[in-house]
């Protein structure tokens, strides 16, 4: 999958509404070694993005990820974010976690 700059304007678009920061500070982020601004990143497109499981992984390597999915703790919205996270998981790690809310109801 090929990075382009209009995936991560988009990102800049949805995720950093509230910020001024351009999709090359975004770039240098994802390759950088700062893990608060990785981590600040990571919190954006998971509470933001409307592509949250593409964002992840044109951004991220899976070691990367999987250290922040463990370390992440959602600060608000948590229902619906961590119905997110657990989904998220599932797909990018091939993990099989029970997502209670988004069962068949059995008759």
């Amino acid at each position: 999958m090929k990075l382009q700059i209009a995936h991560i304007e988009r990102i800049v678009e949805e995720c950093y509404w509230d910020y001024k920061i351009t999709p090359v500070e975004i770039i240098n982020i994802a390759d950088g070694n700062d893990n608060r601004l990785k981590k600040k990143l990571f919190e954006k497109i998971l509470h933001n993005s409307s592509r949250k499981l593409y964002d992840l992984d044109i951004l991220f390597d899976k070691v990367t990820l999987k250290q922040m999915f463990d370390e992440f703790k959602p600060s608000y919205n948590m229902f619906y974010i961590e119905r997110y996270v657990l989904v998220l998981r599932n797909l990018m790690f091939g993990e099989n976690n029970r997502i209670e809310a988004l069962e068949w109801e059995k008759r």
